[in-house]
């Protein structure tokens, strides 16, 4: 199993899913790092919200930074670098009319 960032409702059908990491790897790399940092708009089984689209990619860009010169966390520090760089077009292009999607 993966955790991805996709839509589910019809609005969000189009989204460009994007990779966070393989569910082990989150629950070993990802989620003790979210819980340190005390995030609040991403994890697991989370909605995002268009609404907060600066927030969540702020704090991606927490994780991000949070994760770079660490050999354990390079699958936060990538894929993360990849969600900062293509949420936000992905949302625009593929599903204009959504105002959430499911990180999951």
């Amino acid at each position: 199993m993966s955790v991805l960032i996709y839509g589910i409702d019809n609005e969000a059908k189009d989204f460009r899913t994007l990779t966070v990491s393989s569910e082990a790897c989150f629950r070993n790399s990802w989620e003790p790092a979210i819980n340190q940092l005390q995030l609040m708009y991403i994890g697991d089984q989370r909605w995002l919200y268009r609404k907060d689209i600066d927030k969540i990619l702020a704090e991606f860009k927490v994780l991000l930074d949070f994760s770079k010169d660490k050999a354990e966390l390079e699958n936060i520090t990538i894929n993360a670098q990849t969600i900062i760089d293509n949420l936000k077009e992905y949302w625009e292009e593929s599903a204009p009319n959504a105002e959430r999607l499911w990180m999951g």
